[in-house]
């Protein structure tokens, strides 16, 4: 995992606001505690301190959907959507919450 400059102290420019890196080279961002991991097309984790819910707000025009209450994903990544759960392209199955369901089908 690669930290990110408001985790390590460090400043470095940002494309948008509050995010460590533009919202294009993100795939999919993941609660953890009181940071999120940000996980990026063929990149490495970075760790940045804001609630999924700040991030959400941020990516809300670029293509995102909140799939569970730990987990946002760009639409382009997911492959398919199942009852319980959806794959991405990659492979990678995460877990659905029923009240984010009927935003996956729209």
């Amino acid at each position: 995992r690669e930290v990110g400059p408001e985790a390590s102290g460090g400043q470095e420019a940002r494309e948008e606001a509050g995010l460590p890196v533009p919202p294009d080279q993100i795939e999919r961002v993941e609660a953890a505690g009181n940071y999120v991991e940000i996980r990026r097309w063929g990149g490495p984790v970075l760790v940045h301190r804001a609630s999924l819910a700040a991030v959400e707000r941020e990516l809300a025009h670029h293509g995102f959907v909140r799939i569970h209450r730990s987990h946002l994903v760009r639409r382009d990544a997911i492959a398919r959507v199942r009852p319980a759960d959806v794959i991405l392209r990659d492979g990678t199955s995460l877990k659905t919450g029923k009240r984010f369901r009927t935003a996956l089908r729209n």
